[in-house]
């Protein structure tokens, strides 16, 4: 297995710690900071974090894969909520999610993408583009509206990856996958656990 280094743009200090750690288990990467996105070489992948548009027009030509968050500066004036995670049947997503609706817990700095003409939508929430794929002249980057999560004191990563909280590290996790598909690392398959409680049969009740 070969491990994938993944350049961040500004830094890797935009990535919280614990974020890092956690796709690190979950896929063979290590990060690295990037100050500047034209030093991106053929064949590489990189996190744009800094929320500037700009950036990404900045990117060399060639084989570089980008994951890059819109408008990265959260705003708690609005949410995601109150309506599903709609993603497309794209080829380009995995096929667990691939055509499902998702209701999803409301998430602060939420907003809708613009997208561009050639972009493919991966993902909406009501109505409004979150996820698109636009594609390079030998690549594509990844664009998303919703920002990546500070882990709070108590929190673990899997807090955000329940059936109603999810799409904050979603994406991310989905492009990580893409990049280091080639590198001999296997993805799990699906698992199920099942649980035998052992109720009190003395008592006539049970769960109170």
């Amino acid at each position: 297995m070969i491990q994938k280094t993944i350049r961040v743009h500004p830094s890797v200090d935009a990535l919280d710690a614990r974020l890092r750690e956690g796709m690190a288990t979950l896929t063979p990467v290590s990060f690295v900071s990037c100050a500047d996105v034209a030093e991106c070489r053929d064949g590489e992948a990189i996190i744009s974090l800094s929320g500037d548009d700009e950036v990404i027009r900045k990117l060399p030509s060639g084989n570089v894969r980008c994951f890059h968050l819109a408008g990265a500066v959260s705003r708690e004036d609005t949410g995601l909520g109150g309506s599903s995670i709609e993603f497309a049947q794209s080829e380009r997503l995995d096929k667990r999610v691939r055509g499902r609706a998702l209701v999803h817990q409301p998430i602060p700095g939420y907003s809708g993408l613009r997208t561009e003409p050639s972009d493919e939508i991966l993902a909406r929430c009501g109505g409004n583009p979150v996820w698109v794929a636009r594609p390079r002249p030998a690549s594509s980057l990844d664009v998303v509206s919703v920002s990546l999560p500070k882990l709070a004191t108590g929190d673990i990563l899997f807090d955000y990856f329940h059936r109603s909280r999810f799409f904050q590290v979603l994406p991310l996790l989905h492009f990580l996958r893409e990049v280091t598909a080639g590198t001999g690392w296997d993805n799990p398959p699906l698992r199920a656990c099942l649980m035998l409680d052992d109720p009190n049969l003395h008592w006539p009740s049970y769960g109170f």
